[in-house]
């Protein structure tokens, strides 16, 4: 299986502390994988380097064999990476259907010189993003909340429009940030079917999570970090199971 994402020694400074000790790892393509460890570990902060919020110290990242690291959050997302946050970025004085507009890359209207001197093509992209932005709401179930404020959803709903948000770019690689924590069950069971079916899409997963029963029931496999290392790697079984990671549990 191709490889879509190659992390090598990845190193992040804060205060003298390490984030991310020498981080390596692989992302195969259409894999969903599973991103564990304690509270601490370096998780999101891998996921800000990747994606341009942190610059890191040391090391590189090669996404389709282009290097991410050192360019803007803009540019990356351009490149084909999306990601979710752990705290929800949408703007909760905006609709449902103004947050997912805003979501989408490279709108004319974010030109000036498009605004003047292609008026028309900004106004017939603008009606073809609502109608793509309606038909993801609807796909989810929040068509019917298009028009009301992002911040009236309950919790369980702002994390679905969030990753909807993440969808409407068309990424080849989902970065997803504990995409299921503290919602109830059966919202849990409509994301995690909506992350199962990006990956039968041929879409490539990674995802931040602390329910080892979400992690076994969706990834094939697993990587386990702690004090921005990489400790373990393998199916979420043989992680699980790792004397390493018993200890760093313990610990």
């Amino acid at each position: 299986m191709t490889d879509i994402l190659n992390i090598t020694t990845l190193d992040k400074y804060f205060d003298g502390i390490k984030a991310l000790d020498r981080f390596s790892c692989r992302v195969r393509q259409g894999e969903i994988l599973g991103l564990i460890g304690p509270n601490g570990a370096g998780k999101t902060t891998l996921f800000n380097v990747l994606t341009g919020f942190l610059r890191c110290d040391g090391g590189r990242a090669f996404f389709q064999g282009k290097n991410v690291v050192g360019k803007t959050p803009h540019r990356i997302r351009g490149m084909g990476v999306s990601r979710t946050f752990q705290k929800l970025r949408l703007i909760r004085q905006m609709t449902v259907l103004e947050n997912v507009l805003l979501a989408f890359q490279d709108q004319p209207g974010e030109s000036l010189t498009r605004v003047f001197l292609q008026s028309g093509r900004c106004h017939s992209q603008d009606g073809t993003n609502q109608e793509r932005a309606l038909a993801y709401l609807k796909d989810v179930g929040l068509y019917e909340k298009a028009g009301d404020l992002a911040g009236s959803l309950s919790f369980g709903q702002q994390k679905l429009l969030s990753l909807v948000c993440c969808l409407v770019s068309d990424p080849e690689l989902l970065l997803l940030d504990e995409p299921v924590a503290g919602i109830n069950p059966s919202m849990m069971e409509k994301i995690l079917s909506i992350i199962q079916n990006q990956a039968r899409n041929g879409k490539t997963i990674v995802m931040i999570e602390h329910n080892m029963d979400v992690v076994s029931h969706i990834c094939e496999r697993v990587v386990f970090m702690d004090m921005g290392q990489k400790i373990s790697e393998g199916t979420p079984e043989e992680v699980k199971n790792d004397p390493k990671v018993i200890e760093a549990y313990l610990d």
